[in-house]
Formats: C-alpha cells, sequence, structure tokens
C-alpha cells in the first residue's frame, strides 16, 4: 500500500484488525492506494465512523476509490456522516485537476453510528461510473448513483488510475474511521457487436 494527502496514516486496531484513522481537523484528504492503473475497475470496501454528524464541515467521511491518479485527479464513492448535506449522505465525485468535475450525491440514507456498510464502486473505458452502498454482509441491491464523465473515458485525464480508499476529517470534533475487507478486480466490458464483425436487429428475429 501507498499513501498520500494528509500526514496521518491509517493504523491497524487491535481489536477488528482493521485499518482505522481517529485524526480531527484534517487539512486535507488522506489517499491509500494500491497495484498498478487499471481502466474498467471494480473497488470495494467496508467503512464504519463511530459518529453520525459532526458540529460542520465536511466530516468524518469515509470512501472507495476506483480511479487514482494524484491528490488532485481521483473518482471516489464517499459516505458523508456528517452535516454536510444535512443528513448522511452517499456521494460520487470525480476530481479533476483539484477541482470538481462532477458531484453526485443521494441523502439522507440509512446507516448507523458504528455499523460497517460497504461502498462498491465501477468504472469502466466509456468514462461510465456505478455506485451502490449496503449494510457489511449483504449484497448490492438497488443501484443507488450513476453517471458517466468525459474525463473518464478513454483519453481522459483519469482514463486509469489505481485502487484504494480515502478518509478526511476535517471537523476538530473526535470521530473514529474504520475500513476493511477491501477487494479490487478488473474485468472486460461486453461488446454487441465486435471489430470487423456485423449484426442485424429484427423486430421478429436475429
Amino acid at each position: 500500500w501507498s499513501a498520500s494527502g494528509s500526514a496521518t496514516d491509517a493504523a491497524v486496531e487491535a481489536s477488528g484488525h482493521t485499518a482505522q484513522r481517529s485524526t480531527t481537523s484534517d487539512a486535507s484528504r488522506h489517499f491509500n492506494f494500491i497495484g498498478s492503473n487499471t481502466t474498467n475497475s471494480i473497488a470495494q470496501v467496508d467503512v464504519k465512523s463511530s459518529v453520525l454528524s459532526t458540529s460542520g464541515g465536511d466530516a468524518p467521511d469515509t470512501g472507495v476509490l476506483a480511479r487514482y491518479v494524484d491528490t488532485s485527479n481521483y473518482l471516489m464513492a464517499r459516505i458523508n456522516w456528517g452535516p454536510l448535506f444535512e443528513t448522511p449522505s452517499l456521494v460520487v465525485d470525480v476530481i479533476v485537476g483539484g477541482a470538481a468535475g462532477l458531484e453526485i450525491h443521494e441523502g439522507n440514507i440509512p446507516v448507523s453510528a458504528g455499523a460497517f456498510y460497504t461502498l462498491y464502486l465501477t468504472v469502466d473505458s466509456g468514462g461510465h461510473f456505478s455506485c451502490w452502498c449496503y449494510p457489511q454482509g449483504g449484497a448490492p441491491s438497488a443501484l443507488v448513483l450513476t453517471g458517466q464523465h468525459s474525463a473518464l473515458a478513454t483519453g481522459g485525464a483519469l482514463a486509469t488510475g489505481k485502487v484504494g480508499f480515502t478518509d478526511l476529517n476535517s471537523d476538530p470534533s473526535a470521530a473514529t474511521r474504520n475500513y476493511d475487507n477491501f477487494q479490487a478486480s478488473s474485468y472486460s466490458t461486453d461488446a454487441a457487436v465486435f471489430a470487423s464483425r456485423q449484426a442485424e436487429i429484427r423486430y421478429d428475429s436475429y
């Protein structure tokens, strides 16, 4: 694993042997990433926060990375456990050149302090991403967030990248965040018609 961003690394806690950060007043986001650059990526991690909200700011915040290039260029899905969107929210961010190229969110998601939830994020070479969030040990059900961005497509600033997880607590209030069961893989996309082939679609047959 490699790390960047906010200086304090995640540590392995003694009871559950999960990665844990308990920082306050983070000046920037912390990133943990691994492996080589991939294009069609799946990344998932179980995340937990000891609190649902703090006194203000974008905190606490736990996320998964499906395309990480550097601290200014990445794709992440995250749970914002604090009051940024007034209620706990699931957020997908495309960050390009340090700025938000795209941010979409689903508010009032049913999460509880002290419980683990799985963040599951996919992205393909066409720049399409999909994100699920569900209780640890469960399975993806209804698709929560989906979209597309040109920076994620072939030739874009985020056409490839590494996988990992990310953490932030910019608030001075205490909040312990835990990460467990990180998994990642790459995959091949389906094609209706491959190069140099033809297909005919009819209303009565095929």
